[in-house]
C-alpha cells in the first residue's frame, strides 16, 4: 500500500509531509506565503503565487519518495474568495482572513437579509468575513466587474482546479461561505440569487474522503509522480486540526491556539444558538457529522503586540514572566480583541482593553492578564456550547500555545477540564493523512485510523482551588464585554482630531 502526500494552506504558511499509515511525518517541507495589499483593508494571495508555492512545498516533500505517494490529501483555510470571468481569467485576487473590505458595506448586506433566518439556513453568524458579505461587496464596489463573474472559487476549490482539472470542493470549506445550505449539504439556491448569481457558478461538492480524483497529467509531470496518484478534497485546515488531535469522539473537545483559535466538538446533528447571541459556529465536516463551536481571532496576536512593544523581548521571555504573577493578574483583566472579534454584535468595532490598572500592577502581571485574557476568550465558546446541551469533559489541544506549560494550566483551570496536549507539531497534515488512508481502505473509520496515528499526549488537569477562582474571574471578564459593547459601537465612530 502507497504513502498519503498531505499539504495543508494556511493563510501564512504551505505545509507538506509524506505520511505513513502510522501517522509518521516521513518528510516535512513549509513556505511562507505573502499577504499583498493595494489598501489597508484589502489582504489577499495572489493566485499563481500561491499555486507555485504550494507546488515547489510539495516537490520538496516528496523528495525520493515519488514512486511510493498513491493519493495526496488537502487542506485550506476557509473565507477564500476569487471570482472568473467566461476565459478563466482573474477578476480577483484570493482574499484571505485578513480582508476586511467586506466591512464597508457589512449594514447594507445586512439589510438584504434577516439575520436569524440566515445562521439557521448556514449554520454561519451573520459575520463580515464570510464569503456572502465579500460578494456582496464587490458586486457594490464594481458592479460592471461583477457581471463578468462566471466562477467563483474558494481555496479549495482553486486547489483542486489546478491539481485535477474538475470544478470541486469540500463540505467542510464551503460552510463558511454562508451560502451553503446546513441541512442539504448544498449550495442554498435562495441565497445564491439574492447575490444576483446561479448555482452553476460555485464548485460541485464531493465527500472529502470516499471520492477520488486523478491529478492532471501536466501536473504529475512537474512533481514526479505517477499518472496513477489520486486526490481527494478532504476538509478546511481547522477540520484537519480536529482530526490530527484525535479529539473527535463524543464529550471531547479541540482546541488550537496559534495566532488565532478555535474550540470545537464534533456531533451527529447540527446544533445553533438557541439565544439571539447566535455564538456557535456550526459546519459539515465528515461522514455526515458536524463540528460546531467557535474561532477566536486573537490567539498569539496579544502576546505578538506585547512583544514587539519591548524591543529584544521575546514571547518565551514574556510566558516565563507571567509565571511571576499571581493567578487573577492581582485583578487585572485584559480584553484580547486587539483585531476584533467574532462576535456578531460588536466584533466589527471591538478592541483591546486593559481593565483595573493602577501604580501597583509590575510587567509580570500584564503578561499573565493576556494569557488569561485569551484562555477567558475560548471560555466564551465554551459557556456557549454549555448553554446548548453541549458538555465537554476534556478537550485535546495543539498549536504553538501548548509549548508553554503555564498557558496551558490556566487553560484547564479557566475552562474546568483536563486537556490532553499533543505531541505533534503539524496536527493538521495527520489529519489529512486520516482521511488518505480512509480511502486507501487501510481504515474503516476515523476513530480507528486516530488510535494508530496519534499517540496520546500528557494530560494537564485543572486544581479545583484554581477552577473556582477563575470562575469568578470569568464572569467579571464576560460582564466587562458585554457591557461594553456599546462602547465599542461608539468608540469605533470616533474621529481621530488629526486628520
Amino acid at each position: 500500500m502507497g504513502l498519503v502526500l498531505s499539504v495543508d494552506v494556511g493563510t501564512s504558511n504551505i505545509k507538506s509531509a509524506v505520511v505513513d499509515r502510522k501517522g509518521n511525518l516521513i518528510t516535512l517541507a513549509r513556505r511562507s506565503l505573502k499577504i499583498t495589499r493595494e489598501n489597508l483593508n484589502s489582504a489577499e494571495h495572489q493566485a499563481d503565487t500561491l499555486i507555485q508555492t504550494m507546488f515547489d512545498c510539495m516537490k520538496e516533500a516528496i523528495g525520493e519518495h515519488a514512486g511510493e505517494i498513491s493519493i495526496i490529501s488537502t487542506s485550506s483555510y476557509q473565507l477564500g474568495l476569487m471570482l472568473l470571468d467566461e476565459e478563466g481569467n482573474l477578476l480577483t485576487q484570493m482574499t484571505t482572513l485578513r480582508d476586511t473590505r467586506s466591512r464597508e458595506t457589512y449594514e447594507e448586506y445586512l439589510g438584504q437579509f434577516d439575520p436569524t433566518q440566515l445562521y439557521q439556513q448556514t449554520g454561519c453568524p451573520p459575520f463580515f468575513i464570510y464569503t456572502a458579505p465579500r460578494l456582496f461587496f464587490f458586486r457594490k464596489e464594481n458592479q460592471e466587474m461583477y457581471g463578468k463573474v462566471k466562477t467563483l472559487l474558494t481555496s479549495k476549490s482553486y486547489i483542486m482546479k489546478k491539481l485535477t482539472g474538475e470544478l470541486i470542493s469540500d463540505p467542510s470549506t464551503e460552510a463558511a461561505t454562508q451560502l451553503f445550505s446546513l441541512e442539504r449539504k448544498a449550495w442554498d439556491s435562495e441565497l445564491v440569487e439574492l447575490l444576483g448569481l446561479s448555482k452553476d457558478k460555485f464548485p460541485s461538492i464531493t465527500d472529502p474522503y470516499k471520492e477520488s480524483f486523478s491529478l492532471l497529467p501536466n501536473v504529475s509531470k512537474e512533481l514526479g509522480l505517477n499518472n496513477d496518484v489520486k486526490v481527494i478534497t478532504g476538509v478546511y485546515d481547522g477540520g484537519a486540526l480536529c482530526l490530527g488531535l484525535g479529539g473527535t469522539s463524543e464529550g471531547s473537545g479541540v482546541i488550537n491556539l496559534g495566532t488565532t483559535g478555535m474550540l470545537r466538538t464534533r456531533v451527529e446533528t447540527p446544533v445553533l444558538d438557541k439565544s439571539e447571541l447566535m455564538r456557535l459556529q456550526t459546519y459539515h465536516f465528515i461522514d455526515d457529522s458536524y463540528l460546531t463551536g467557535g474561532a477566536i481571532n486573537n490567539g498569539f496576536i496579544p502576546l505578538q503586540w506585547l512583544r514587539d512593544q519591548f524591543p529584544g523581548e521575546t514571547i518565551p521571555n514574556l510566558i516565563n514572566l507571567a509565571g511571576k504573577s499571581n493567578p487573577g493578574s492581582e485583578k487585572l483583566i485584559f480584553l484580547p480583541y486587539l483585531t476584533g472579534e467574532r462576535d456578531w454584535t460588536v466584533g466589527n468595532y471591538a478592541s483591546g482593553v486593559l481593565f483595573g490598572l493602577n501604580d501597583s500592577h509590575a510587567k509580570s502581571d500584564v503578561v499573565r492578564s493576556v494569557l488569561e485574557g485569551v484562555s477567558c476568550s475560548m471560555m466564551l465558546i465554551k459557556k456557549a456550547l454549555v448553554d446548548n446541551g453541549i458538555e465537554l469533559s476534556r478537550a485535546k489541544i495543539g498549536g504553538g500555545g501548548t509549548h508553554s506549560k503555564l498557558w496551558m494550566t490556566i487553560l484547564a483551570n479557566v475552562l474546568g477540564i483536563p486537556l490532553e496536549v499533543s505531541t505533534n507539531a503539524e496536527t493538521a497534515l495527520v489529519g489529512n493523512a486520516v482521511l488518505g488512508y480512509m480511502n486507501l481502505k487501510e481504515y474503516k473509520t476515523s476513530e480507528e485510523a486516530q488510535s494508530e496515528m496519534i499517540p496520546p499526549g500528557e494530560i494537564v488537569r485543572p486544581q479545583d482551588s484554581l477552577v473556582s477562582l477563575y470562575k469568578d474571574y470569568f464572569e467579571l471578564y464576560s460582564d466587562l464585554f458585554y457591557s461594553l459593547k456599546p462602547i465599542f459601537m461608539k468608540h469605533s465612530k470616533f474621529k481621530n482630531f488629526i486628520q
